[in-house]
C-alpha cells in the first residue's frame, strides 16, 4: 500500500516539487522531465480527485513549453499505466519514464495521421460511445410500459445510427463481392418498416 502526502505535508511538498522543477531539470530530457513531474505530483495526491488529470495536464504543459507534443495516456490502457505507477512507487522511476515515452510515440503517430487526414479513431472506440451512452441515460427512470412508440425511438436515435456507421465502414470492402446490400428491418407502431442503405 503506497501512502500520500498527509494534507498538512502538501504544501511544503509542493514547494519542493516546483524548486525540483526549476532548479534540477536543465539537462535533462523533457520526456523524462514530464514523466517525473506528473509521477512526483501523483505522490503527492494533493486532492481528494483528478490529481491524475492534473498531473497530465502539468506534464503537457512541460511538453509543450518544451517544444514536444503532448501525451495522451489512453483509458483503454489504465492497468499499464497503473503498472507503470506502481513500479515508480517501488523505486523503479524509469518503469514510468519508459511508459511515458512509449504513451508519447503513440500520440506523436495518432497527430500525424491525423495531421495527414487518416482515420484516428481506434478500434474500440464504439465501446466508450455505448458507456458514456449507458453513463448518460443511468439516471432516467425505467420505463414500465415499453411501447413500440418508445422502441421505435430508441431505434431511430440509438441503433440505427449506430447500422448506418457500420454500413458506411463496410462501403470500403463492397468492392469484393458481387452484390452489396444491407437490410434492417424493424417494427413501428405495429407496422413493419423496412429502411434499405
Amino acid at each position: 500500500m503506497f501512502w500520500y502526502a498527509e494534507p498538512e505535508e502538501v504544501p511544503a511538498k509542493m514547494q519542493e516539487l516546483m524548486g525540483w522543477y526549476r532548479n534540477d531539470t536543465a539537462g535533462m530530457h523533457p520526456l523524462e522531465v514530464a514523466a517525473l513531474l506528473h509521477y512526483q505530483f501523483v505522490r503527492i495526491h494533493p486532492f481528494d480527485d483528478g490529481n491524475g488529470r492534473i498531473a497530465r495536464l502539468i506534464a503537457n504543459y512541460h511538453l509543450i513549453r518544451s517544444s514536444f507534443p503532448p501525451v495522451v495516456i489512453k483509458s483503454a490502457d489504465k492497468t499499464n499505466y497503473f503498472n507503470a505507477l506502481s513500479k515508480a512507487d517501488a523505486g523503479d522511476t524509469g518503469a514510468f519514464i519508459a511508459y511515458f515515452a512509449e504513451q508519447s510515440l503513440w500520440s506523436l503517430d495518432l497527430a500525424i495521421r491525423a495531421a495527414k487526414g487518416e482515420e484516428v479513431e481506434e478500434l474500440d472506440d464504439w465501446k466508450k460511445r455505448l458507456d458514456l451512452l449507458k453513463k448518460n441515460t443511468s439516471g432516467e427512470q425505467e420505463v414500465k410500459n415499453k411501447t413500440s412508440q418508445i422502441i421505435s425511438e430508441r431505434l431511430a436515435d440509438s441503433f440505427i445510427p449506430l447500422f448506418e456507421k457500420v454500413v458506411n465502414e463496410m462501403d470500403s470492402f463492397k468492392d469484393l463481392f458481387a452484390i452489396s446490400k444491407h437490410d434492417l428491418t424493424f417494427f413501428q407502431q405495429k407496422h413493419c418498416r423496412q429502411r434499405e442503405i
